[in-house]
């Protein structure tokens, strides 16, 4: 299809205006109208649905065809706006199936990121839907703790289970686990999740390398990683939604809560920190970039939860 795609381009763009849901097919909506009633299954006439676009642009003869082996692929869903959470069309009619929509395009490998947004506002990009990635922190030999704690009976089951199975009700796209000390006892604690199993050899030399485990372990494309500890099993879900979607919303480096002023855990960090994160050494975990972004930072008011970790056993009175 035109225009061609010059085989030195690097990244790719595939806009799709978001106005056009709900309005029949046609020249007056779409360049080629036969074209997009083939590969969106449509006929010519038919309204445009959220379902019949994703045919379309997920289509191996789509608009994107033709992309050069290498170029980084980007869906950006044109004309829409947020308000209250629900995204709208520029005539401010609700699109309800946009959420279902930008899931179904962003589960697409092909694709870095689908972007939401209005090329006439600024700024353009109004959000994203990414990959994402939940790296657990549970390498560490509980010292203080005097056992593992990763295996502390938290309400009949392991405690980082618990800690897992949170992380899997967030919505990300895979869930890495990184561990070192115990692996041999801890690790049979995890059977049976859909989760990817890290061991981290260099566990005693500090945090700094489980992190590190954890990003070389991620698949490719992952544009976000929310670091999580294996000891934090107060989180709500509802909490790991919010930082992916402040996130989503804002593309900041970094997103992190805080209670009372306090900076707490977990902390997601963008790809653009990656390369730094992989720089680190130590026990300083990701503390040196919340001075280097302290201007960027997104933060998420959240409860005490989120400052406090099981350091020694809770009947210790110890939290």
């Amino acid at each position: 299809h035109e225009p061609v795609i010059p085989p030195h381009s690097t990244h790719v763009v595939t806009l799709a205006g978001l106005w056009a849901l709900g309005q029949p097919l046609g020249p007056q909506i779409a360049h080629r109208p036969e074209i997009v009633a083939r590969l969106s299954g449509l006929h010519p006439g038919q309204i445009i649905t959220p379902a019949a676009l994703a045919r379309l642009l997920l289509h191996p003869a789509g608009p994107a065809r033709g992309a050069p082996p290498g170029a980084e692929r980007y869906l950006l869903l044109n004309g829409g706006g947020e308000d209250n959470g629900v995204w709208e069309r520029v005539d401010r009619r609700p699109i309800p199936e946009i959420g279902s929509l930008t899931s179904r395009l962003a589960a697409d490998r092909r694709f870095r990121a689908v972007l939401l947004g209005q090329t006439a506002h600024d700024p353009p990009i109004l959000a994203r839907s990414s990959h994402s990635t939940a790296i657990i922190l549970a390498a560490g030999a509980s010292t203080r703790f005097g056992a593992a704690k990763q295996l502390y009976d938290w309400h009949g089951q392991p405690l980082l289970r618990h800690v897992v199975l949170q992380a899997l009700a967030a919505a990300v796209e895979e869930v890495i686990v990184v561990l070192g000390a115990h692996f041999a006892a801890i690790a049979p604690a995890l059977h049976g999740l859909p989760i990817t199993l890290v061991y981290n050899e260099h566990w005693a030399a500090g945090q700094s390398t489980s992190m590190q485990a954890g990003l070389r372990a991620c698949a490719p494309g992952v544009e976000a990683a929310l670091f999580l500890l294996g000891d934090q099993p107060h989180l709500p879900p509802a909490l790991l939604h919010e930082i992916l979607a402040t996130h989503r919303r804002t593309l900041a480096p970094i997103v992190a809560p805080r209670h009372q002023g306090r900076r707490g855990n977990p902390v997601l960090f963008d790809r653009a920190c990656f390369p730094e994160l992989m720089a680190i050494r130590g026990d300083s975990g990701g503390r040196d970039l919340f001075q280097r972004y302290a201007g960027q930072v997104a933060w998420v008011e959240a409860g005490p939860e989120v400052l406090f970790d099981l350091d020694r056993p809770p009947e210790t009175g110890a939290l």
